[in-house]
């Protein structure tokens, strides 16, 4: 037996172990933008509903960015968890892999190098793949996302006040 991965693991097992966590990886995938959709479509009704009050005249204008900042903290907080989810399922995929003898780029591995790097926009040069494991990525989409909407939450909360 392998100590590298989690648990004991019956080496038979291995291939259903293995297609058990891709079923979740690309789960996990899938909850993830369905909560930044849905979280995107609550912002733009909230958004719509501060800038459709007349904020002199509502005493309770201040509860719109409210809610608008529990969201972004409620999804963030689901981005967390789920990122932090698929690098163990990576991690475990990667050693899995090797112990199933699946020669190079394997799925988790695949996801792990991206052996073709990205090029940027408007200039054909390649990322270097440290840089762009770190700037091209879904991660830093979504963090963005939900940054900058609590940012305009908390600014609009201090209109309010």
């Amino acid at each position: 037996m392998n100590s590298n991965l989690p648990r004991q693991t019956d080496d038979n097992n291995l291939p259903t172990l293995y297609k058990a966590m891709l079923d979740y990886h690309n789960t996990l995938v899938q909850v993830r933008f369905t909560i930044a959709g849905l979280y995107l479509t609550a912002t733009g009704f909230l958004v719509n509903s501060w800038f459709s009050i007349d904020h002199q005249k509502s005493n309770y204008a201040f509860t719109i960015p409210i809610l608008g900042i529990s969201l972004a903290l409620l999804c963030w907080l689901l981005e967390i968890r789920t990122k932090h989810l698929l690098i163990n399922l990576g991690d475990t995929g990667i050693k899995i892999e090797k112990k199933m003898e699946i020669c190079n780029y394997g799925f988790f591995d695949l996801m792990d190098t991206q052996p073709i790097q990205p090029i940027l926009p408007f200039t054909q040069k390649v990322l270097e793949p440290k840089l762009a494991k770190k700037i091209i990525s879904h991660t830093l989409g979504f963090n963005l996302i939900y940054l900058v909407i609590f940012i305009f939450w908390i600014f609009a909360l201090i209109t309010c006040i």
